[in-house]
């Protein structure tokens, strides 16, 4: 079973990489301190992923694997993407959805370079070097030593060298008043975010996806539901991602 698996996947980044560059892929992925620039079927502008960090898995889930497929209905005007990494999931969706607005905020510094490259000349994706939280803060990260799709914060306002924005103040900043699709995957900030001020902007979302992290707050679960637990939603399950698609007919 496991090697069919693996063929399946081999398949899959042929079909969007070619085979001359699936090979690259998989020779370079694990080389700390090399670096591969690819080029992606039905994609305009290239992906830089860094060897050796989890640049490559990200790809494969979010490029390769499309783990955002089929659960949007309606083509979203503006998508605020929380812990965007370096960027994929916000050009999955530039992809999908190229008239969408994307907000693409990443508080790791070398993440952040890594986003700004991978969104160079995509006018319709802003990226912004900050954290989300629950109120306009400062944080430090908390485990800059781990791999680079499970940084954490810390709120830290008085040494903190990383902005943190709370949604409304993002929202304000672009000037929405709604946002159709917001993804936050915010290793285990997910809590202080739905515990604190979710009141405020709560009501102005369509969809939420967002991966719970109960290794790091086990409260997580039950903070979501009681956050939402007046709204009307239909809840999906999408790889990792919990998604929550809101009643807007009331």
């Amino acid at each position: 079973m496991k090697k069919i698996l693996a063929l399946v996947d081999f398949y899959r980044f042929i079909k969007y990489l070619g085979l001359i560059q699936t090979l690259k892929f998989y020779s370079i992925k694990n080389k700390t301190g090399k670096s591969l620039t690819l080029r992606v079927k039905n994609y305009k502008n290239k992906f830089l992923l860094r060897g050796g960090t989890s640049d490559f898995w990200v790809f494969e889930m979010n490029i390769v694997r499309e783990e955002y497929k089929n659960f949007i209905a309606q083509p979203p005007k503006t998508i605020l993407d929380g812990g965007a990494n370096i960027g994929t999931a916000s050009r999955y969706w530039n992809k999908c959805y190229p008239e969408a607005q994307i907000i693409a905020v990443e508080p790791d510094p070398d993440n952040f370079l890594s986003l700004q490259s991978n969104i160079e000349h995509i006018k319709e994706i802003s990226s912004i070097h900050a954290g989300i939280w629950s109120r306009d803060t400062k944080l430090s990260i908390l485990n800059d030593k781990a791999w680079k799709y499970s940084i954490r914060v810390v709120e830290d306002d008085t040494n903190g060298s990383i902005q943190a924005f709370s949604i409304p103040t993002l929202m304000e900043r672009f000037g929405w008043d709604f946002i159709d699709v917001l993804k936050l995957d915010v290793e285990g900030s997910e809590v202080e975010i739905l515990a604190k001020n979710a009141h405020l902007w709560k009501n102005k979302v369509g969809i939420l996806i967002l991966e719970l992290h109960p290794e790091m707050d086990i409260t997580c679960s039950r903070v979501l539901f009681k956050t939402f637990c007046e709204n009307d939603f239909i809840l999906k399950w999408r790889g990792e991602n919990i998604v929550l698609i809101f009643n807007q007919e009331k």
